[in-house]
């Protein structure tokens, strides 16, 4: 059974009950006063709908409603469907507004100067100057879905346009992609009754993506947004405003993170890159979608949520192919308190216990960084939501020696952490507060009752131009001079009873042989010699575990292998076995029998002087000899005053560093880490020394300097 808005209109008020089976997300749009919002397959077990009362059931169009309606009658109800669904009841309150002259645009705009003022109408504008949105001169097309979010954007442009601080100018855009005539009509009659001047200009991307199977609404977003650009830049504008609000940043970067691994987020605004001049802004980037719902509300508007060729299939019927993940994200942050409720009481506690303002930084990759607006965002969300958390981590810090661990991925067998654990944390690896810092030490003043203490002053920087590195001794000899363990095949670090740095593998040939050197258990990185020239490097990062390879006749090959850090979290945790785990084949052939291991832990620092005539003067004479080799380099310098320091370490290849004894990390040139934080507290007011293990020595050496500044980004 059906019935008309018409009927229902003439039925007695308390005669029946309204059950709206449309998606949370399309209630949040534009919801039917007095409707129960429940799905359909909850209707039998809801303790809310009453028995001995009409369901009148209510779909967006009129069409899956019909199936509930017979479905419930069937079972007992007395149900029966609204014909044309929502869209019938939202023509005809539309159609009793414009019978009682109710003035809607006077209306809004008051509301906006004054009940929203604070809640809309100050964060609309603090968007607009804190992320300079709006500026003069500017043509800004402001486009309108039909949603409330857009119909408000364009009534708050207005009430900017009023105020007229400077000149600039605004086009209301309407795109029509394929809008069924009721639906087109809701948008003409808002914009009509909000005074809005909107351009309505024809599209047939609907017709276009109806019939793509895979992602037809991200492929249908994508278009709408490219004939928006061109149409506005058409009209002469140069930005063009979207109506996203904060909770919908919010939900992107939990989708990000769920659905991405991967932290991204909407920006207030950013540069079109097909469109060269455009620029994209979201003047709604402060506003909570819980107060545009209130505006709403508040002046009896109604709006469209989704106009498509869709609409029936992929929202009403909730098809889980289609389904839009930000819907399932509303209902995560919906569930959360719900879900700690249900276990405690009603009364929580609610806690985030890693809340990352950073992320993960590994060697090889770039820098990941979180904005400090975004942060600043989430962290009021908790606090406006009574959330307690943790933040990972708000000092940054520094894995010293070979503390730094590694993670891994589908593309790298191991991700190995950077020496600097600065993590893009608020406070940075030295000490230093950042602009993190203070946006999130303003939110959360707002929240406290008592001053927040200042910051206490960084500790002093110094910078050390030169430091002349005056002594250098081959390591392969150094290696070679420590008593070997011999074993038939090549043994792990564990079976060596070494826990980290390196171990150089030695195997002498008696017969010549080449052909491809393959070590899959390698772990991690390994540099490889014959007889003390460099054939190449092997690397469990990049996956490289072969190369060709020529040893002669007696001749020696020494592969020197490191430990880059042990895994941290997930199920490759429990095979962190180090150093060569495979057999060695050469030509498909394993090399068994002789095999020599020298251990360098590289836990101490190397004494140079106990190496005897090993260790020559640094000069470029002697430095020929050295090149592509591993080496030590050893200096000393002289301070007057200690302070914090970064050594640079651009120019060099790969190693670690000792300071006056301290080991202060590893470096590596492929970045995005080129410098390593020295604490003031491990230099001392005249001499020290400072010792350089350089495994590739690509370049010889003389000297090395400190600057003031970290340098963590710089990936090569």
């Amino acid at each position: 059974m059906q019935l008309s808005i018409e009927e229902v209109k003439k039925l007695d008020s308390n005669s029946y009950q309204i059950i709206d089976i449309r998606s949370e997300e399309e209630v949040a749009h534009g919801a039917i006063k007095g409707a129960l919002n429940i799905q359909a397959e909850e209707i039998e077990s809801d303790e809310r709908v009453p028995h001995d009362k009409k369901l009148v059931i209510v779909c967006s169009r009129g069409k899956t409603s019909v199936d509930v309606a017979e479905y419930l009658t069937e079972k007992g109800f007395d149900a029966a469907s609204l014909k044309g669904g929502y869209i019938s009841w939202l023509l005809d309150a539309m159609k009793e507004d414009e019978v009682a002259e109710r003035d809607i645009k006077a209306d809004v705009e008051q509301s906006i100067r004054k009940k929203f003022k604070k809640s809309i109408w100050r964060k609309f504008t603090k968007a607009i100057n804190t992320y300079e949105l709006v500026k003069p001169g500017d043509k800004i097309a402001v486009c309108i879905s039909g949603g409330k979010d857009s119909m408000l954007m364009a009534k708050l442009f207005q009430e900017l346009k009023h105020h007229n601080k400077f000149d600039f100018d605004v086009k209301f855009l309407v795109m029509d992609p394929g809008y069924n005539e009721a639906n087109r009509h809701v948008i003409e009659e808002n914009c009509r009754n909000l005074g809005i001047p909107a351009t309505i200009f024809e599209s047939d991307i609907f017709d276009a993506v109806y019939d793509i199977e895979k992602s037809p609404c991200y492929l249908c977003a994508r278009m709408r947004r490219g004939h928006l650009y061109a149409f506005a830049k058409e009209l002469g504008c140069n930005k063009i405003a979207l109506g996203h609000h904060y909770d919908d940043v919010i939900e992107t970067i939990l989708m990000g993170m769920l659905y991405g691994a991967q932290v991204q987020t909407m920006m207030p605004k950013l540069h079109s890159t097909n469109f060269e001049g455009m620029e994209l802004i979201r003047p709604l980037y402060l506003v909570r979608e819980d107060d545009i719902k209130a505006w709403r509300d508040y002046n009896g508007l109604h709006f469209i949520q989704c106009a498509c060729k869709f609409t029936d299939t992929c929202t009403t019927c909730n098809n889980e192919e289609n389904r839009s993940k930000r819907v399932e994200i509303k209902q995560l942050i919906a569930n959360l308190k719900k879900v700690v409720n249900q276990y405690h009481g009603g009364k929580g506690p609610y806690m985030v216990a890693e809340f990352y303002p950073g992320w993960l930084s590994h060697w090889g990759e770039p820098f990941p960084q979180v904005s400090a607006s975004e942060i600043a965002r989430q962290t009021e969300a908790y606090l406006q939501n009574d959330v307690s958390f943790n933040f990972y981590m708000v000092h940054g810090g520094t894995n010293f020696g070979f503390t730094s661990g590694a993670n891994y991925d589908k593309k790298r067998d191991i991700q190995p952490d950077l020496t600097s654990y600065d993590y893009d944390a608020p406070i940075s690896e030295a000490g230093w507060i950042t602009p993190k810092y203070d946006s999130i030490r303003s939110v959360i003043q707002k929240y406290v009752k008592y001053p927040i203490p200042t910051p206490p002053a960084p500790i002093p920087v110094i910078e050390i131009s030169s430091i002349k590195l005056e002594r250098v001794v081959d390591a392969l000899l150094l290696a070679q001079s420590i008593q070997p363990v011999n074993a038939s095949t090549p043994l792990t670090f564990e079976q060596l009873n070494q826990g980290y740095g390196y171990v150089l593998y030695t195997r002498h040939f008696n017969q010549p042989i080449s052909g491809i050197l393959e070590i899959p258990g390698l772990r991690d990185y390994a540099v490889v010699y014959v007889d003390g020239e460099k054939i190449g490097v092997l690397n469990r990062n990049t996956r490289t575990y072969s190369m060709e390879i020529d040893i002669p006749f007696n001749a020696t090959l020494q592969i020197l292998v490191e430990n880059m850090g042990r895994i941290n979290y997930g199920s490759e945790i429990v095979y962190n076995t180090k150093g060569i785990i495979s057999p060695v084949t050469v030509a498909g052939k394993e090399i068994t029998g002789g095999w020599n291991m020298y251990r360098l832990p590289m836990d101490k620092c190397p004494v140079l002087t106990e190496f005897g005539d090993n260790v020559c003067r640094n000069t470029p004479l002697q430095a020929v000899q050295f090149k592509d080799r591993p080496v030590i380099y050893e200096g000393e310098f002289t301070l007057d005053q200690p302070g914090d320091t970064f050594i640079d370490m651009r120019a060099w290849g790969k190693g670690v560093i000792f300071i006056n004894g301290k080991h202060i990390g590893r470096y590596w040139k492929v970045g995005p880490q080129q410098t390593l934080y020295i604490p003031g507290v491990w230099l001392r007011k005249g001499e020290n020394k400072i010792v350089i293990f350089e495994q590739l020595n690509e370049v010889s050496q003389q000297n090395v300097n400190t600057v003031r500044k970290p340098v963590l980004m710089n990936l090569k």
